[in-house]
């Protein structure tokens, strides 16, 4: 039955609704639905300073600053921080506290700071994830973020969404109408293993993210400075290699 009461029968439904999946929720309620411990704020600001021509990761205490610029002269700024659950984002109050949460970050990130003029062009947003045993009842199936939604630390969500798709299809090529749910567990089969192996990744970059306490922010901040850019990309070169 479709929002405007019409109705229908179909072999299979696909649940590819993102993470707030309103089909997920109809088969499994609020099942492995958590917050991760981290907020984040997402701008898009047109910016031409020549000393930002690649992607930067800036870590604080509890927070980091991401900056990728764009092809057309802007700069996506993404700011993280650990904030309670029950501390809510008001927009009246949004750049204030941005300005006031990352005061301690220099480079670039005062300017970006300054910039910032309206609440309502900053994507706010829970960074929430979801992990269930199976993603499917039935002949209803889930993919992408309704399934096995991870933080957008790993900037994996997107992708993993086009592969389920990819191995789902290929799943249903080999049964008839009669035999969907065999596809589905196949789908899950080959999937499963992969999905974790993002997972693993993206919790290590919350954590790291996540670091509050002043010790061990500056091991962390040494570490980060003496290790070669191969080896901190290791693990995501790892992923990108794998076929689905």
């Amino acid at each position: 039955t479709f929002s405007d009461g019409t109705q229908d029968e179909f072999d299979l439904v696909v649940g590819a609704d993102g993470i707030h999946s309103h089909i997920r929720t109809l088969l499994f309620g609020n099942e492995g639905f958590t917050y991760s411990g981290l907020r984040m704020w997402i701008s898009m600001l047109p910016y031409g300073r020549a000393d930002v021509f690649e992607p930067n990761d800036l870590f604080g205490e509890g927070e980091y600053v991401g900056l990728f610029p764009t092809r057309d002269g802007r700069l996506e700024t993404m700011f993280l921080a650990s904030v309670p659950k029950s501390k809510p984002d008001l927009p009246e109050q949004r750049i204030a506290y941005l300005k006031e949460r990352f005061r301690d970050f220099t480079w670039v990130v005062p300017d970006i700071l300054q910039s910032l003029q309206d609440p309502a062009k900053i994507f706010c947003e829970d960074v929430d994830q979801v992990s269930l045993d199976t993603w499917y009842h039935g002949r209803i199936v889930l993919l992408g973020d309704a399934a096995h939604a991870v933080s957008p630390t790993a900037a994996m969500g997107g992708a993993m969404a086009l592969e389920d798709a990819h191995v789902l299809a290929e799943e249903l090529r080999q049964v008839d109408a009669a035999h969907v749910e065999r596809a589905l567990a196949g789908y899950m089969v080959r999937r499963k293993s992969r999905i974790e192996e993002i997972r693993h990744t993206s919790d290590f970059l919350i954590w790291l993210v996540g670091i509050q306490h002043p010790a061990m922010a500056f091991v962390r901040n040494t570490v980060m400075h003496l290790l070669p850019s191969h080896f901190l990309l290791k693990d995501m070169e790892e992923i990108l290699a794998i076929q689905a």
